[in-house]
């Protein structure tokens, strides 16, 4: 195996695994945070039209929220809600596009209830209503 002869050899044999180690643990703990960010992030392409929240998505991953929701910000830089929103108003787009869907149908199929609430969140994050963005295309 192994032939030291002296205390700082072996001192320097086991400071090197010992960094090893630490660098496949930190390496395997990333892996599983990013794991998580991944289901949450599949989780909220699947259902970002439901009524969810960062309760039902953590328990969804098995993580507490203010977990989640640290790890999120950590990993995407962008917090989970601003991310949920993100996905909504892509998919708004879309469907202006590519629909005749009426501004109330596509707040709801999005996940937004109140049509006035669904424009003013469209127009802060595009800088146009959804029937000016229509317009558009």
């Amino acid at each position: 195996m192994f032939s030291v002869s002296t205390l700082e050899e072996l001192g320097g044999i086991i400071g090197a695994y010992l960094f090893h180690l630490l660098s496949v643990t930190r390496e395997l703990r990333n892996s599983g945070n990013n794991a998580v960010v991944e289901k949450t992030k599949d989780f909220i392409h699947s259902h970002y039209s439901r009524n969810i929240t960062l309760d039902m998505i953590a328990k969804e991953v098995f993580v507490s929220s203010v977990y989640l929701s640290f790890l999120f910000k950590q990993v995407e830089s962008i917090n989970l809600t601003d991310y949920l929103t993100h996905v909504r108003m892509e998919q708004a787009k879309r469907l202006l596009q590519t629909t005749a869907l009426k501004t109330y149908e596509i707040a709801g199929q999005v996940g937004y209830h109140d049509e006035k609430y669904f424009s003013r969140i469209f127009k802060k994050k595009f800088g146009l209503t959804p029937t000016e963005y229509r317009n558009q295309f």
